[in-house]
């Protein structure tokens, strides 16, 4: 896609991209923070465990120790020991215990605004850690002298009662045997030798319960095998990368931020928006050349309905209406051919010399004007059209045959009926057209009104083949303001007799489905299209044949012709 096209989605789509850059702009000013982020501090006390298998009371793992730090006995003492009015969880919820069995490395991190609070709170909550520690140790130190000493009076006396029976045994042999075997006796008898080997091997049991006891009993208390490595110092806690907190700054991204947003959105709406907007993007949507380019209206001019041609003669939209008058006088027509089966793009204009066939380019008695679906600007285009043929001293004929929406009377101030619809019910053959021709405001244009509204007009215009050869006998030229494509039936009953079809497109209005429908319609009718207006366009300046045929600084050379006045439709007044 080439820059100038991102222009025009630009130009197109700029609501969006403001909408976008206003919210973005507002969100971030809404979330901007009034006041300046704080410092938070953080302190970390780091304690070391001694895990030695000869430690006593060495029995509390270190992930243990994280979870009684965050919930448990140690917050709580620390809460009472502090007195600084928080509670033991809200304590506990300040502190961030982590333990590493690999290094033994117990590390307690808090975080506050004030530095010394946070260094307190992770001293106090590793002292004590350390307290508890140390009083499980204690715990369970004594717990393990009171053991021994309770298995030493029991070896002792089981040593005492062993060493009587070996006494016992012992006179009991030596009362029954010579003092020159006394040693192969107490050597053959089993009671005395089991009794004896019980008693020596529980004396070794008794030794090593006195060192267990004496190393209980040693002056050093437990300590539970947990140091302190660190002290807690407190330092600020890196921001790191984040979004600033200035306003200027803030804004200043969520501008860039929703334009950015805002192109991208204006880009794909416009990717899934099938309606036509430029000249380029007509053509090749309804296969035909684009023979006039209408400036968009003022709304004002839109709800009086203007007849631009004859209120503002030298403006733009008067020479483009000026431009398809010529179109019609010099260009030829082209029947359409009918679209290959299966084919999804219609032949672009510069393929219309080889997709269809050229009818003559004598000027047309009979014009039919149509759109592809209703609101697309054709009945503003009868009116302009009509008068401009009326400023070159035409006869024109206005026959408003779309039944279900008419309003061509409104843009040239004539009365809504009776009409075409009266002409069609007529009950006698007798009644002609000429006596429901109305003269209209603009010099040389009569009209005949749409008349009554009925349901099923389609299929007489069918069967009736006597209005539009009346009409071409009252005036020079016929303009039929016929109904919408597919909309009704009822310019197809129509385009078999005319000599010319201009479609009528509405710049951002009509779709490219709506186009291709259009064209493949006018196809299979063999109708002689001229070719396409289209209506709406911003910034338009008319058409080739308008520059080529008028001046643009001063109107068109045929808006100032001396036209002659026009004589009476079929020789009265209507």
């Amino acid at each position: 896609m080439e820059p100038i096209h991102y222009l025009r989605i630009l130009r197109r789509r700029w609501a969006v991209v403001l909408l976008s850059l206003q919210l973005a702009t507002v969100v971030a000013w809404l979330t901007t923070p009034r006041e300046p982020e704080p410092v938070i501090y953080s302190a970390t006390h780091l304690l070391v465990q001694d895990a030695l298998p000869e430690r006593e009371g060495n029995t509390i793992g270190l992930d243990v120790l994280a979870l009684l730090i965050a919930t448990g006995p140690i917050p709580t003492a620390a809460a009472e020991r502090l007195d600084v009015g928080l509670e033991p969880a809200e304590l506990a919820s300040k502190v961030i215990a982590t333990g590493d069995p690999e290094t033994g490395i117990l590390s307690l991190t808090a975080e506050d605004e004030d530095p010394a609070l946070a260094a307190l709170l992770a001293n106090t909550l590793a002292e004590e850690t350390v307290r508890y520690v140390r009083a499980e140790a204690e715990e369970a130190r004594q717990a393990a002298l009171e053991g021994a000493e309770r298995l030493r009076r029991s070896q002792e006396e089981r040593i005492r009662d062993l060493s009587l029976e070996v006494a016992r045994r012992l006179q009991e042999i030596a009362a029954v045997a010579t003092p020159a075997n006394l040693t192969v006796a107490l050597g053959a008898d089993a009671q005395y030798q089991v009794t004896l080997t019980e008693r020596d091997a529980l004396q070794g049991e008794y030794s090593a319960t006195l060192r267990r006891i004496e190393q209980l009993s040693g002056a050093e208390a437990a300590t539970g095998g947990l140091y302190t490595l660190q002290e807690a110092i407190p330092i600020p806690t890196p921001q790191g990368i984040g979004p600033p907190t200035s306003l200027a700054a803030r804004i200043a991204i969520g501008a860039v931020m929703g334009l950015a947003l805002g192109l991208a959105l204006a880009y794909r709406l416009d990717r899934v928006d099938s309606r036509l907007r430029t000249r380029g993007s007509v053509e090749h949507a309804f296969g035909l050349p684009v023979v006039a380019e209408v400036p968009r209206l003022a709304s004002r001019a839109l709800s009086d309905h203007a007849v631009i041609v004859r209120s503002d003669p030298r403006s733009q939209t008067a020479e483009a209406y000026t431009a398809l008058r010529l179109s019609l006088q010099l260009m030829p027509r082209w029947v359409l051919a009918p679209q290959p089966p299966g084919s999804s793009h219609p032949p672009s204009p510069s393929e219309l010399a080889t997709a269809s066939r050229e009818t003559k380019g004598t000027p047309p008695s009979v014009v039919l004007v149509t759109s592809a679906s209703t609101g697309e600007g054709k009945t503003s285009t009868v009116a302009n059209l009509a008068a401009s043929f009326a400023e070159i001293g035409t006869r024109v004929l206005v026959l408003d045959c779309d039944f279900r929406n008419p309003g061509a009377h409104r843009y040239l101030g004539a009365l809504p009926h009776p009409g075409v619809a009266d002409f069609l019910l007529r009950d006698s053959e007798e009644t002609s057209l000429s006596t429901l021709a109305q003269q209209t405001d603009i010099s040389g244009v009569w009209i005949v009104p749409s008349g009554r509204q009925l349901a099923r007009l389609g299929q007489i215009l069918r069967t009736d083949q006597t209005l539009i050869r009346e009409a071409s006998e009252i005036a020079d030229i016929v303009i039929i303001d016929a109904g919408s494509m597919l909309g009704v039936n009822d310019p197809a009953a129509l385009i078999p007799h005319a000599d010319a079809v201009v479609v009528v497109a509405r710049s951002g209005y009509t779709t490219a489905e709506s186009a291709g429908l259009t064209r493949e319609l006018l196809g299979r009718l063999e109708a002689p299209v001229l070719g396409v207006v289209l209506v709406g366009v911003a910034g338009a300046h008319g058409a080739a044949p308008g520059r080529q045929y008028g001046n643009p600084g001063h109107g068109t050379h045929t808006a100032h012709m001396a036209a002659p006045a026009p004589a009476p439709l079929n020789g009265h007044d209507a």
